[in-house]
């Protein structure tokens, strides 16, 4: 398998790109990012596109308009149809809308999974932490709360974002009434952290991942997978499903 990481000289392709050098089954690595525009050697967007089975996306909101729109146009020119399959993950946060949306003009023809993180233990704490939100009922107060290291840019994050929307879409109480704040400080600390507020008591439960390695393994782990997907847009609770034989 090639895969591409685009933003693959940012803090966490560059992790993607050391990991992927020796994980089974990928046999060439490409890179495409926009500080490479600086070396007149740098991979066109069209060898870039040609040469990759699945694409990595660990860029920024921006970078990732940038991505979907190359897809569109290589798509148009080459017929992608008539060519071998390609597949897309999207690691990327801070998107002013959804994403589902943004990649609509891709989804007949490429399979997109979006993975604003990719620590899947995260997303079985998310399963934990709604449970419990079901349990405790109405009468609880939720807050959300991520740290993250000081050059991130978006707040909140991409997970609180998810947290929020599949919290509200589970217990409809909760529409509009879930708290959160951000903080940007630090180097290797990500930390998210949901706060049960009852009468006279508080839960709190905490998921942390202490480097950046664990992201790039899940975004590798998870590019087996969408490579063998029908064209169409899936999200991680998907690929959850999968590893569970679901």
């Amino acid at each position: 398998m090639r895969v591409g990481v685009f933003g693959g000289l940012g803090r966490l392709g560059t992790e993607v790109v050391a990991l992927a050098k020796s994980y089974p089954g990928i046999n060439e690595i490409l890179i495409k990012d926009s500080k490479q525009e600086k070396n007149k050697n740098f991979i066109s967007f069209d060898e870039f596109m040609a040469k990759s089975d699945v694409i990595i996306d660990t860029s920024c909101a921006e970078g990732t308009k940038t991505l979907i729109d190359a897809i569109s146009s290589y798509s148009l020119v080459q017929n992608i149809n008539g060519h071998k399959k390609k597949a897309l993950i999207i690691g990327s946060t801070g998107h002013k809308s959804d994403v589902k949306d943004i990649v609509d003009d891709i989804l007949n023809i490429v399979p997109v999974l979006y993975a604003p993180n990719a620590a899947q233990s995260l997303w079985y704490f998310l399963r934990s932490v709604t449970l419990l939100a079901k349990t405790l009922g109405p009468s609880w107060d939720v807050h959300i709360k991520d740290h993250h290291h000081k050059h991130k840019r978006d707040t909140p994050s991409g997970t609180v974002m998810y947290f929020i929307h599949h919290l509200e879409s589970i217990c409809p109480w909760l529409h509009k009434k879930i708290q959160w704040n951000s903080v940007r400080a630090g180097t290797g600390m990500i930390l998210n952290s949901v706060l049960f507020s009852g009468n006279n008591e508080i839960i709190e439960c905490t998921h942390q991942v202490l480097e950046v390695g664990v992201f790039a393994k899940g975004l590798l782990d998870m590019a087996h997978w969408i490579k063998e997907c029908s064209p169409g847009y899936y999200d991680i609770q998907c690929y959850i499903n999968y590893q569970e034989g679901v």
